[in-house]
């Protein structure tokens, strides 16, 4: 075997050897007789060709694989600069659209600070709070700018509250909503009189109208200034539902303000003044008054089935007489 392997070894040099005594010969032959020999070449090509061709093919994948990484890393690249970019206006803009809701609101209170003939003091709100037996809010102005227990606080759309505890440079406000907040109101078509209070979410009750008073859901609602503490003509909110009562008309009312979405408020320093309230509209003949309903359906238990359309009549004429003297 180990001779074997040996005469295999010599036989492979004694083939290189001959191989090359050849190719030397040929060159020899070659360059002593200047002739071409295409056999030479031909078979350097047939050798060095297939490397040369594997070889481009190698270096041409390599480029094209680290200039498509080049591509996607600037790719990327790129797309984190278009996102920040982007975020970055994202945030320019809400800050504009805040600067701009920011603004209206403040000629809001402008405006309405034009419309108050007293002394008005406009505060920031700072927080608030909602519980289950209050509704407060803090602002940012207190003693030391002239805020004062019981001072009326209000928006453009309407009343907010009152204010309830004063500190140097900040006051609570107790708002329409609270339980123990309450204020004296008119009704803007009827003028009739009542006393609107919270119920400790975002509606209102206004109590003390009578089952024979005619009433119109959409009617606007304003301050009387019975209660000594709102002046006569702010305008408070709106009636969303009225149903007969024992006695008198349970009667919701939708205030006004958006008294969740407070950032600014004016305070009204001075209370000594009544803004006018707008004309009257008579009631239309297709609204029946809930005394109706309520009187056929007590006719039955009632000994005196007439009188109430006289109290009726003789509540409405005393009331609209007497909510003209406070408005003027």
């Amino acid at each position: 075997m180990e001779s074997h392997r040996i005469s295999v070894f010599y036989r492979g040099l004694i083939v290189l050897a001959a191989v090359l005594l050849v190719q030397l010969l040929m060159l020899g032959y070659q360059l002593r007789t200047q002739a071409d020999i295409p056999l030479i070449r031909f078979g350097t090509a047939i050798v060095v060709e297939p490397v040369n061709r594997a070889l481009n093919a190698t270096s041409m994948a390599i480029q094209d694989a680290w200039s498509g990484y080049l591509d996607l890393r600037h790719a990327h690249d790129d797309n984190q600069a278009l996102a920040a970019k982007l975020d970055q206006l994202k945030m320019e803009n809400q800050q504009l659209q805040s600067d701009a809701a920011q603004a209206r609101r403040l000629r809001g209170l402008l405006d309405l600070k034009a419309t108050i003939p007293a002394e008005t003091l406009a505060a920031r709100v700072l927080g608030g709070s909602a519980g289950e037996t209050s509704r407060l809010l803090m602002i940012d102005k207190g003693s030391r700018a002239g805020v004062r227990p019981d001072a009326p606080v209000i928006v453009p759309d309407g009343v907010v509250g009152k204010v309830l505890a004063v500190f140097p440079d900040s006051a609570q406000v107790i708002l329409l909503t609270d339980p123990f907040s309450g204020a004296g109101v008119l009704l803007e078509q009827t003028r009739m009189h009542g006393v609107l209070k919270g119920r400790n979410d975002e509606l209102l009750h206004l109590d003390f109208i009578p089952n024979g008073e005619r009433l119109n859901v959409g009617q606007r609602v304003f301050t009387s200034g019975e209660d000594k503490i709102y002046p006569p003509g702010l305008a408070v909110g709106i009636v969303e539902k009225t149903a007969p009562g024992p006695k008198f008309q349970d009667i919701v009312v939708r205030p006004l303000a958006a008294l969740q979405n407070l950032e600014e408020v004016l305070v009204i320093l001075r209370t000594d003044f009544a803004l006018p309230l707008p004309e009257p509209q008579p009631l239309g003949p297709e609204l029946p008054a809930p005394a109706a309903a309520a009187t056929t359906a007590t006719q039955p238990q009632s000994t005196s089935p007439k009188p109430p359309q006289p109290v009726a009549s003789t509540a409405s004429a005393p009331t609209t007489s007497t909510a003209v003297v406070p408005t003027s």
